[in-house]
């Protein structure tokens, strides 16, 4: 691949402030988080949801058989008893759907709340504060201090720990009973989320960074085992991928060449692959793990896939992902989240040819499958693959929570949905329930084999065959780490296969300063 220095690098940046979505450990929150300047509307975060959990709809989608299925387990909750009078304050840039599992239970068990400060929401369990993805920021610290918090805001990676040591939040220990079984599955990881002694995320599932999809009938073509089995029998690694590519590579013309992956975070995901993070929060404290072997063992496999042209020149595609690329099969695998097969919701339609072209990704994958009449299991799914050398196989970890926002009284709305969103997502039968709903959904159209094969991903119990890692590099505050620059010192680290230097050399050139910032932040998070 050919490397450009800096000027290319910052195009670069833009375009994937543009086209980036739905993860938020890349995306930039402006307003006091690890950005300097504003980046524009994020295509990806539909108006109505960008939740990637599985469990979540886009939109309002009712379903008898989950009604059925939450009616069922209220004496789970922690406190059915409880009253929920007020509606719920929601600020953010897409609306909490009332239609799933959650909000069935909500219902189910509490009823409708009767009373709240906007009239024209009477009837719903949330009174929606929407806000411009760029504005989100400056929004929720407005409304805090003019003492209008809402109850809730979206938990994202680029604002932990930054947003707890700007007093954006409060702890949810007190709130509720962490202790319980309920929570046993997602203690390990809630731990590691912990400041200054105390928890201000629940976990009930988790998703995954980043997936890589692909074609059944692709992977046909080039007479290999499929991803899905390798897998299943635990041969899904480095080595199965190198080798995958090649031959794929082999099977293209000097006329039509092919490539193995397009995507973004793609080198992240290889790093988290070996289990260490660029930077972790362990005790309280961030520490940098940027000269660790299993760092510089994903930095050669990141080199050696560069050096033998395997990924997407996305450099001379304009800085661009390109569905487009994956469907004519010029690439193997198109490595982006779940949310990607529902796509945003616009399939591509707009008013102007300028957002037209801001929104050409705008389709989901099943829209894909429907436009060419592909069979239903067409479309396939497998989690980045495993380093050999590591004891799990790893996988970066996003997680979607609720943070409860500095200044809420609401203390039974909140503990409430965050109780009614475990509860269901643990429940064996609301699960089967709400896969049903995924399928029958207009909206969505999820396949059985699909559901089916990421489910059991997704589990807190132990049962999940892959292990989540939590990386919180994108914690530390701007400009020291700076999604809207790939060159930023943080970001550099793993975008340097875009940039003309090594790892080696950017880890060496950016450690001091990355140090003195971690150095800082942990002092302003041992007073947090």
């Amino acid at each position: 691949m050919k490397k450009f220095r800096s000027v290319i690098a910052a195009a670069m940046a833009a375009t994937m402030v543009l086209t980036m979505t739905a993860c938020d450990e890349e995306v930039t929150p402006s307003g006091g988080g690890n950005s300097g300047t504003p980046s524009g509307s994020n295509p990806g975060q539909s108006s109505s949801s960008s939740s990637s959990s599985l469990v979540s709809a886009r939109e309002e989608y009712s379903d008898s058989a989950v009604q059925e299925a939450v009616g069922k387990i209220t004496d789970k909750l922690e406190d059915p008893d409880m009253k929920v009078e007020k509606r719920i304050k929601w600020l953010a840039w897409y609306n909490l759907q009332e239609a799933t599992p959650a909000g069935e239970l909500f219902k189910a068990a509490y009823g409708i709340p009767e009373t709240g400060d906007n009239p024209d929401d009477a009837g719903k369990i949330f009174e929606w504060e929407n806000v411009a993805y760029v504005d989100r920021y400056t929004k929720l610290a407005t409304n805090i201090q003019a003492d209008l918090s809402p109850d809730l805001f979206p938990f994202e990676g680029t604002d932990f720990p930054i947003g707890i040591v700007m007093n954006r939040y409060q702890p949810i220990d007190d709130l509720l009973d962490l202790s319980t079984e309920k929570w046993a599955g997602a203690k390990e990881l809630m731990d590691q989320y912990v400041v200054n002694g105390r928890y201000y995320c629940a976990f009930w599932d988790i998703t995954l960074g980043s997936l890589m999809w692909y074609k059944k009938s692709a992977i046909a073509e080039i007479d290999v085992e499929d991803p899905q089995e390798l897998f299943k029998q635990g041969k899904w690694d480095w080595d199965a991928f190198l080798d995958m590519g090649r031959k794929w590579q082999q099977s293209g013309t000097e006329d039509a060449p092919r490539y193995l992956y397009d995507g973004w975070g793609v080198e992240t995901n290889f790093m988290l692959s070996t289990g260490v993070p660029l930077v972790s929060l362990t005790n309280g404290k961030m520490t940098a793990n940027l000269h660790d072997a299993n760092i510089e063992r994903a930095v050669s496999f990141i080199e050696t896939l560069d050096s033998e042209n395997l990924p997407y020149p996305r450099a001379e595609q304009g800085w661009t992902i390109s569905p487009r690329s994956w469907i004519n099969n010029q690439n193997l695998f198109f490595c982006e989240g779940v949310w990607r097969y529902e796509g945003n919701g616009w399939n591509g339609k707009s008013d102007t040819d300028e957002e037209k072209k801001a929104m050409q990704n705008a389709d989901g994958l099943k829209d894909y499958r429907i436009r060419y009449n592909w069979p239903a299991d067409e479309i396939r799914v497998v989690p980045f693959p495993k380093d050999p050398k590591a004891d799990k196989h790893y996988v970066q970890l996003k997680q979607d929570s609720l943070m409860w926002v500095k200044g809420s009284t609401n203390r039974n709305g909140v503990k409430a949905w965050i109780d009614c969103s475990a509860t269901a997502a643990l429940d064996p039968e609301t699960t089967e329930a709400s896969k049903k709903q995924m399928i029958d959904d207009p909206t969505k159209q999820w396949t059985r084999e699909l559901l089916d094969f990421l489910y059991p991903l997704y589990k807190l119990d132990g049962s999940s065959p892959v292990t989540p890692v939590a990386e919180f590099r994108t914690g530390i505050p701007y400009p020291v780490y700076d999604s809207n620059a790939s060159e930023s010192p943080v970001a550099s680290l793993t975008d340097f296969i875009y940039i003309d230097e090594s790892f080696t050399t950017l880890r060496d050139t950016h450690e001091s300063t990355i140090q003195t910032a971690l150095d800082d932040l942990n002092k302003q998070l041992g007073a947090a």
